[in-house]
């Protein structure tokens, strides 16, 4: 009886503890884009019908000094749209086509969270100096630069979400690499 109440109850705390380590960011907490999230003035002279900004925030949640030269922090990320940023130019964009051209901006948004969730990994499973904070900030830039190339190879990739057969393979492809990130 015992044996079997010890095995019953460690899958049970392995799982425990697996969850606390995972990412906070997790494919439900991507929204479905909307025109809501495109509060911005619609730029004329651009030559995308829509854009969409995303904006990666962090904070550092907790820090533990390994001994007097290394350090481990925790670091937490919110990804958030740049409403203020993003436009839709209806005019450009025929009514059957506006859930596709949504479609294609949020695949911009999961390239943020694909990015936040690196940034949680890289540096909450990092060691640091005493200068972290710099190296931090450095690390997020680094990053950042990183991501701005996925953003453009999507843009090229889906000519803007024009190419459809294309929308839906990078669409499976930001889906599994937004998931291998867990």
């Amino acid at each position: 009886m015992r044996l079997k109440f010890f095995f019953t109850t460690v899958p049970g705390i392995l799982m425990i503890s697996a969850q606390c380590f995972a990412q906070h960011l997790r494919e439900r907490d991507i929204p479905f884009v909307t025109l809501d999230f495109f509060k911005g003035e619609v730029k004329k002279e651009s030559p995308y019908r829509a854009y969409m900004g995303v904006k990666i925030l962090y904070r550092l949640d907790s820090l533990q000094q390994l001994n007097t030269e290394e350090f481990k922090v925790k670091f937490i990320t919110k990804v958030e749209p740049d409403r203020a940023g993003n436009f839709f130019d209806l005019d450009r964009v025929p009514s059957e086509e506006i859930e596709y051209v949504l479609n294609h901006e949020r695949g911009h948004l999961v390239i943020g969270f694909i990015c936040a969730n690196k940034l949680e990994k890289i540096i909450s499973g990092g060691t640091w100096s005493k200068n972290f904070r710099k190296e931090i900030h450095e690390e997020y830039l680094k990053q950042l630069k990183k991501i701005s190339r996925l953003h453009d190879e999507y843009d090229e990739g889906t000519r803007h979400g024009v190419w459809k057969k294309e929308q839906a393979k990078w669409d499976r492809r930001l889906r599994e690499l937004f998931i291998n990130t867990y």
